[in-house]
């Protein structure tokens, strides 16, 4: 018999892979699924019709900038709803509770997503059906901040980002586009984008490849089948990267000829 699913989950577009594709594969077993997330984030689920988004408040219990704050409120707000989604009678089939999971994830070495899924190997993770339009118009998004992933600046930084960004060009014939968001200024050499959260995703759709500090951009790219050149630090937990990636590089490493081979198929 169907009934309401309900799917909690904190709403930033990086962790649409902790319920897009569950979402998908209950709405197929004939569920109505409902996802419970933060609504200062937007909606992020414009382009999957197949969940039912509800936003709500996330209490702020603590300072997000305090070390382990913003930890702190998502375990409480998303226990206070586990309580309520239960006692109006909804099935809560996930519930992204940190840290705990987390730990679990890093003790076990692994991406925390695909940790997420182990138990539910029906599911591919790595894909998501969605209402965008995916096409190639031969760019290249490049992400030169993060918020989960923090660098020491400098000139050898930007020599990295840069010095690989420029062998991917060359290699591709594809245009750089660099996304900005906040106060980033534009970039001096290359075409710099700004726009809205539904802008932003259909954007990526029609990108090339998504190139940069892991950002939400790699996780949606990755879904719509986007290649993604993820760069970390040097200090990068597997918990802490998305898996799958087309390639990788930590600080300062540079493409060599097996990171390269890919954009052969291109």
């Amino acid at each position: 018999m169907s009934r309401t699913v309900s799917i909690l989950q904190t709403g930033r577009l990086g962790d649409l892979w902790y319920t897009t594709p569950l979402a998908h594969w209950l709405h197929q077993q004939g569920h109505t699924v409902e996802v419970v997330y933060d609504k200062c984030f937007g909606n992020p689920f414009s382009f999957f019709p197949y969940v039912e988004p509800r936003p709500v408040n996330l209490p702020r219990y603590c300072e997000k900038n305090i070390r382990w704050g913003h930890l702190f409120n998502e375990v409480v707000w998303q226990l206070g709803w586990l309580h309520r989604l239960k006692a109006e009678g909804k099935k809560v089939v996930w519930n992204e509770i940190f840290p705990f999971r987390w730990l679990q994830a890093h003790c076990k070495g692994r991406p925390y997503v695909e940790y997420w899924y182990h138990k539910n190997p029906q599911i591919n993770f790595r894909r998501a059906t969605t209402t965008l339009t995916v096409s190639n118009e031969k760019t290249i998004l490049v992400f030169l901040e993060s918020q989960s992933i923090s660098f020491t600046k400098g000139d050898a930084y930007q020599r990295w980002i840069d010095g690989n960004l420029k062998t991917l060009a060359a290699r591709t014939g594809y245009k750089p586009v660099v996304v900005a968001y906040g106060n980033q200024p534009d970039h001096p050499e290359y075409e710099t984008w700004r726009g809205s959260l539904n802008e932003y995703q259909r954007l990526i759709a029609s990108c090339g490849i998504v190139y940069g500090i892991s950002t939400s951009a790699h996780v949606l790219g990755q879904l719509l089948g986007k290649p993604v050149v993820a760069l970390y630090n040097d200090r990068q937990s597997p918990v802490d990267t998305i898996g799958g990636e087309t390639a990788r590089l930590s600080y300062l490493e540079q493409f060599n000829a097996n990171q390269l081979s890919w954009m052969e198929s291109l």
